[in-house]
């Protein structure tokens, strides 16, 4: 090989180097935001399970609330039936005493029952709405990934013209032409 064929395998290798680097930014960008979209639709997946959830409390809550309301008003009727075996009267004031205590008391579990439904409800939307704020983060960082993949690929293809455009500009000075 030529002494003389050495500046111009140099300037081929830049040329090479730089379109290797430039692709591999890219590349590295198109990665990073594929990877950036699949967590958001994990996160989006998430959410909906969690919206999922949420009404499943709600419904749930509904059955316990009416199934207590239920068996409530069967110890009612089975109170009743007590006081009336007892010989006492159901329409004097203890007797409506133990009852309205037993309806009332029945009445405030049962708004518990569904509070704590709607409270469980509650979490699992403040766990989709977070799920779905990070889809879109990811989603955002996708973006900026690839777009700083295409400005590193910018970078990368102007350092290497910058570098063989001064190779070039050497071997002229060198030998009257940019291939030495």
């Amino acid at each position: 090989m030529c002494i003389a064929a050495l500046p111009a395998i140099a300037m081929v290798a830049t040329l090479a180097s730089t379109g290797m680097s430039v692709m591999g930014s890219i590349q590295q960008g198109k990665a990073a935001s594929a990877q950036a979209n699949y967590q958001a639709q994990v996160a989006e997946n998430n959410a909906a399970t969690s919206r999922l959830q949420a009404a499943d409390a709600i419904e749930r809550g509904k059955i316990e609330e009416g199934q207590h309301r239920k068996q409530v008003s069967r110890m009612i009727g089975q109170q009743r039936a007590g006081i009336a075996g007892s010989g006492f009267e159901l329409g004097d004031e203890t007797s409506q005493d133990i009852l309205g205590d037993t309806a009332s008391m029945g009445e405030l579990d049962a708004l518990t029952i569904r509070n704590n439904a709607q409270r469980e409800a509650w979490g699992f939307e403040v766990q989709g709405q977070n799920a779905t704020a990070e889809a879109g983060l990811s989603r955002m960082r996708g973006a900026s990934a690839k777009t700083a993949s295409y400005w590193q690929a910018g970078g990368d293809l102007l350092g290497g013209a910058t570098k063989f455009a001064t190779m070039g500009a050497t071997n002229k000075k060198q030998t009257g032409s940019i291939w030495g």
